[in-house]
C-alpha cells in the first residue's frame, strides 16, 4: 500500500472511529495540533503505538513543554497519592480521622488514573490539567454532591503535599476547577428524587421492628444527630444516664469537635436494655457500647455499614426505601427539625459544629446548668417524632 492509499484508508478508518484523538497527516503519520504546533506520533500503520505516545506526552504538550527523555525530578501524582493514602491510613488507625474520608481520596485516585496522569510530575501541573480533571468528574455521571466532595478531596490531597514539602510551589488549579454551588446541588437532588429526610411514621415503625442494637443506633441518630460511624464508636464512659437530665459528652468522630446532647427517656431505656440484657462482653475492648454479635467492636473502616444494611432491610420491608435514604439520613432529619429551636449555640453543640458562640466558652467547659438548654433541643425533636 503506497502512501496515498494508506492516507485514504486511515482517513476512512478515522471516520469510523471518531473517538480516536489523533489526525491523519498527508505525510503518512498520525498528528495532533497542540497550542498552535503540529506534533507527530508515528506512522499511520500503527495507530495503537501512536495513541500510547500521545497518552504519554499530551500532559506535557498541553502546558507547552516538549517531552524529553529525562523528566523533571519531582514527585509524580501516583507517588503523591500513595504517600497521602498511607498517611490517611495511619490517621484512621490512630482514630484521628474517620474511615469514611478514605473513600473520597481513593475516588480521586481513580479519576486521575482514568485521565492517565499518574506518571505526571506534580511540579508540571497546570490549570489545563485540572480543567481536564473537572471534565472527567462532570462526565462521570456522579451526583453533584459527590462531585463537590471529589473536588474538595482533590484540593485536600495537594494541600497535604504542600505542607509535607513534597510540592515546592503552590498548585495552580485555575478558574475551571470549582465545586458546583449548593443551590445546584439542591436542585439536582430534588430533580432526581434524592431524599435525606425520613418521615416520622417511618422512624417509629423502624423502631418497633428493630432489634435492640439497631434500635439504639436509630435513637442515637434521631435524638442526638449521630451518623452510624458515631454510634459504633460510642463508649460507655461517655454516657451519663443517672442524672436528672441524662446526656452524652462524646466528641464527633469525623472532626473531633466537642459534642453533647440530652437523652430522651426512650433512648435511656433502649441503651440500658441493650447494655444489661443483650450486649455480649467485649473480647478486646469493654468500653464500646455497640458490639457485633461476636462480642467485638465494629471495624471503623466499615463505618457502620452493617447497621446501615440492617436499617435498609427494614425500610425495604416498610416499602419506604426512597433514593438517598439510609441510617445516616437520621442526622439530616435531626438537623432539619432542630431548625425550630432558636438556641443556635446548643444546636451547634449537639451537632458538633463550630459555632461562633461556642468557640470561646462552651468548648472549654460546659456549665452543667446549661443541660436544660440541651434538653429543650432534644424535647423539640421528641415532640416532632412522638407527637
Amino acid at each position: 500500500m503506497n502512501n496515498t492509499d494508506q492516507v485514504l484508508y486511515y482517513r476512512e478508518w478515522k471516520r469510523s472511529n471518531p473517538e480516536y484523538p489523533l489526525t491523519v497527516h498527508s505525510s503518512g503519520q498520525w498528528v495532533k495540533k497542540v497550542r498552535g504546533r503540529t506534533h507527530y506520533f508515528g506512522p499511520l500503520s500503527d495507530p495503537e503505538a501512536a495513541l500510547r505516545r500521545w497518552s504519554a506526552d499530551r500532559h506535557y504538550l498541553l502546558i507547552g513543554i516538549n517531552p524529553q527523555p529525562s523528566r523533571p525530578k519531582s514527585v509524580t501524582i501516583k507517588e503523591l497519592f500513595a504517600r497521602h493514602l498511607a498517611d490517611v491510613d495511619a490517621r484512621i488507625h490512630a482514630e484521628r480521622m474517620s474511615a469514611a474520608s478514605r473513600r473520597d481520596y481513593t475516588a480521586v485516585h481513580r479519576v486521575f488514573r482514568a485521565a492517565m496522569m499518574d506518571g505526571l510530575p506534580v511540579s508540571l501541573l497546570a490549570p489545563e490539567h485540572f480543567a481536564e480533571i473537572q471534565v472527567c468528574i462532570e462526565r462521570s455521571g456522579l451526583r453533584l454532591r459527590t462531585q463537590r466532595n471529589l473536588i474538595a478531596a482533590t484540593r485536600a490531597i495537594f494541600n497535604w503535599g504542600r505542607k509535607m514539602e513534597l510540592i515546592k510551589k503552590p498548585v495552580r488549579y485555575g478558574p475551571r476547577f470549582a465545586s458546583p454551588p449548593l443551590y445546584e446541588i439542591e436542585a439536582d437532588q430534588e430533580t432526581n428524587g434524592v431524599c435525606r429526610f425520613i418521615d416520622r411514621d417511618v422512624i417509629l415503625s423502624a423502631l418497633d421492628m428493630a432489634k435492640p442494637r439497631l434500635k439504639v443506633a436509630i435513637l442515637l441518630g434521631i435524638n442526638c444527630g449521630f451518623y452510624p460511624g458515631d454510634a459504633i464508636a460510642m463508649t460507655l464512659d461517655k454516657l451519663h444516664l443517672d442524672g436528672e437530665i441524662p446526656y452524652h459528652d462524646m466528641r464527633r468522630v469525623k472532626t473531633k469537635r466537642r459534642r453533647m446532647a440530652a437523652f430522651w427517656p426512650e433512648t435511656v431505656a433502649a441503651i440500658a436494655d441493650y447494655r444489661d440484657n443483650h450486649r455480649r462482653l467485649a473480647k478486646r475492648d469493654e468500653r464500646i457500647l455497640l458490639l457485633s454479635t461476636g462480642g467485638r467492636p465494629y471495624s471503623p473502616k466499615q463505618n457502620g455499614d452493617k447497621l446501615r444494611k440492617s436499617f435498609g432491610a427494614i425500610l425495604d420491608r416498610l416499602s419506604a426505601r426512597e433514593r438517598g435514604v439510609n441510617l445516616g439520613s437520621l442526622r439530616h432529619t435531626y438537623a432539619t427539625v432542630v431548625d425550630l429551636v432558636p438556641d443556635q449555640a446548643m444546636i451547634d453543640l449537639t451537632m458538633g459544629h463550630v459555632g461562633k458562640s461556642l468557640q470561646k466558652r462552651v468548648y472549654k467547659q460546659l456549665n452543667i446548668r446549661e443541660l436544660p438548654r440541651l434538653k429543650v433541643v432534644a424535647d423539640t425533636v421528641r415532640e416532632w417524632l412522638y407527637g
